[in-house]
């Protein structure tokens, strides 16, 4: 029994150990960079992007599908303008939670709408499998700019444009490379 108990405790160890080398990798790779940007590692403020999209409703249902969460609340121009017109269904401002404890504000454009590349959003996960089954699903009718996979830098990453036309990087916590 106690032999037992001694093996245990040499993998939690070993496993820990080679957390550490990871997260050591991933520090040194990019944390650790002379060319690495520091300026805006600590956190001051909470961003929380805003996206204008030709139909709000169906695209926030999509993440939430994808990512997981739900939406929080949807305030239409009707609700806060007495707008009677075909535009009072329009939603002027909702907040849909995301991946964890993530917002995203989203409103339907009154404008049409040219979709930006300048943009990606970045959600990291605890682990692989949670991080491919976010990308899988939002890959669903997207295009997929780099397989979810190891990268040569030290990180789980996949980059993907999903069907809104909205950039997206999802990458899991360094872990321990498969050899």
């Amino acid at each position: 029994m106690l032999a037992v108990i001694a093996a245990k405790r040499a993998v939690m160890k070993n496993v820990a150990i080679q957390k550490k080398r990871s997260v050591r990798r991933y520090d040194t790779v990019i944390l650790n960079n002379p060319n690495t940007e520091r300026k805006g590692c600590m956190q001051m403020g909470i961003l929380q992007p805003f996206i204008f999209s030709e139909d709000a409703r169906a695209q926030a249902d999509f993440y939430v599908k994808s990512l997981g969460g739900e939406i929080v609340s949807i305030i239409t121009y009707g609700d806060t303008m007495g707008t009677q017109s075909e535009g009072k269904d329009k939603v002027l401002h909702m907040c849909v939670s995301v991946a964890g404890e993530n917002s995203i504000f989203m409103a339907d454009s009154m404008e049409p709408i040219s979709q930006g590349s300048g943009i990606s959003l970045n959600v990291r996960y605890r682990t692989e499998s949670e991080a491919r089954e976010a990308f899988e699903k939002l890959a669903e009718g997207g295009i997929v700019k780099q397989p979810i996979g190891w990268q040569p830098f030290g990180l789980y990453l996949g980059e993907l444009t999903d069907k809104y036309g909205m950039m997206w990087m999802i990458n899991a916590e360094p872990q321990t490379k498969p050899e």
